[in-house]
């Protein structure tokens, strides 16, 4: 019988590979990982996803109903200095039957081109091979849930930022406002006076204080300004720091599926 020299070496080369493999697989996996929701938890039409991840890159929440053949794209996930980030994770319609199984899972996109394709609401068939991904977690759609988040029971949950509203609602010409936030991202505010078609306008950046306080400053009109008129204020929570508009610039629309505080009206002394 015919041995051939090589093979223990060959043996162990295939070995080293194979572990090779299993390591880069397993560190793929633990780059991003959902601690909220468990698998098996129980959710409505929404619901909050914490995780981390532990390389560089950004976070992109996707779901799929079990039974389903396409990954929807979840609106943009804020991400701490540490690591830390959280979405808003959709799932269904009013059609949706009670019971059915849907998956979630975080992929931790790393190259631009392929961010760019990942937009809210934008469906992808297969997962992205070769790019880091937590743990597919798989929940149940509770109808009663749903019921419950149509009638505001956790309506103050889904509020990203907190303004406190002036005395009497009344401002002066540049005005400091408090406000408060838990959640991660970088604060913006906008303001814009209630006339119709009014832009909105970006104020300067607002300062981050302790214990998730934020000191805002915005201005309400100019020196012609009437006393009475209204305006309207509102804080975006933006998921990446280096897109940040400048004070000054406008925005014709609020953002979709963005982190935002309620608007509040106001009305100049």
């Amino acid at each position: 019988m015919l041995r051939c020299p090589n093979a223990p070496r060959l043996f162990w080369l295939v070995f080293l590979a194979f572990m090779l493999a299993q390591q880069a697989a397993a560190a793929r996996r633990t780059a991003v990982v959902v601690v909220v929701p468990k698998n098996g938890t129980s959710v409505g039409s929404s619901a909050r996803i914490h995780g981390r991840i532990s390389r560089p890159g950004r976070p992109v929440v996707m779901v799929k109903a079990k039974s389903g053949n396409a990954w929807w794209v979840q609106p943009p996930a804020l991400v701490n200095k540490k690591g830390y980030f959280q979405s808003v994770v959709r799932f269904g319609n009013e059609k949706t039957p009670d019971g059915c199984l849907f998956h979630i899972v975080v992929v931790l996109v790393q190259d631009v081109r392929v961010l760019r394709q990942c937009k809210t609401g934008a469906a992808f068939k297969q997962l992205p091979t070769q790019i880091p991904k937590s743990v597919v977690v798989e929940v149940k759609f509770a109808r009663t849930k749903a019921k419950k988040e149509k009638k505001g029971k956790n309506l103050r949950k889904a509020i990203a930022v907190v303004i406190r509203s002036p005395a009497k609602g009344l401002v002066k010409r540049v005005h400091t406002l408090d406000g408060e936030t838990k959640q991660a991202g970088v604060p913006i505010v906008l303001v814009r006076s209630t006339v119709p078609n009014s832009p909105w306008w970006v104020q300067q950046h607002p300062k981050r204080l302790d214990k998730g306080k934020i000191k805002i400053t915005a201005r309400f009109g100019n020196q012609t300004t009437k006393a009475g008129s209204k305006f309207q204020l509102v804080i975006l929570l933006l998921p990446d720091k280096n897109k940040i508009p400048k004070p000054g610039a406008i925005f014709k629309e609020l953002p979709r599926d963005i982190p935002k505080s309620r608007q509040l009206t106001v009305s100049r002394q």
